[in-house]
């Protein structure tokens, strides 16, 4: 999530793994109450895409809702794919967070264009087996994702 203050500590961790695979999650919400990201462009260059403080859009509804410009859209993705190359890291694909940036037809497109003119390939586009943990307890969470690492249903 290259639009979030934390990224830097994110690519200083990943570096010590290179043989890690590295995404971009593309990003055109911030869910949180207290704590939200905006745009790696500013809000003045992506007007369409942030509320009046500056912020991405709660969630896909709210965002679907607004008056989104597909270039302001390309334009925030391709300055986060490119924090995100310019970090050091190598980056292997893209995915999207909360399912936004897939969420219709003209907004996969923007993917699927700068995947590939990025040569980077897309999460979920390939059979993967996805798993989530945001449903599971933090009490479980360390057992449940061994199990999952495991293959163990």
């Amino acid at each position: 999530m290259f639009a979030c203050p934390w990224y830097q500590e994110a690519v200083a961790v990943l570096k010590k793994y290179p043989k890690l695979s590295v995404g971009v999650h593309l990003m055109l919400n911030s869910e949180w109450k207290h704590y939200r990201w905006r745009p790696v462009l500013g809000r003045s260059a992506v007007t369409s895409l942030v509320d009046s403080n500056g912020y991405f859009l709660p969630s896909t509804a709210a965002f679907l809702k607004s008056q989104y410009k597909l270039d302001e859209v390309e334009q925030e993705f391709s300055a986060q794919i490119e924090r995100a190359i310019n970090s050091g890291l190598q980056i292997d694909y893209v995915d999207y967070h909360m399912g936004t940036a897939t969420s219709t037809p003209e907004l996969r497109a923007i993917v699927e264009k700068l995947a590939k003119k990025y040569k980077l390939g897309i999460s979920r586009y390939f059979g993967e087996n996805y798993q989530t943990m945001f449903g599971v307890s933090i009490e479980t969470k360390r057992n449940e994702f061994l199990k999952q690492v495991a293959g163990i249903p």
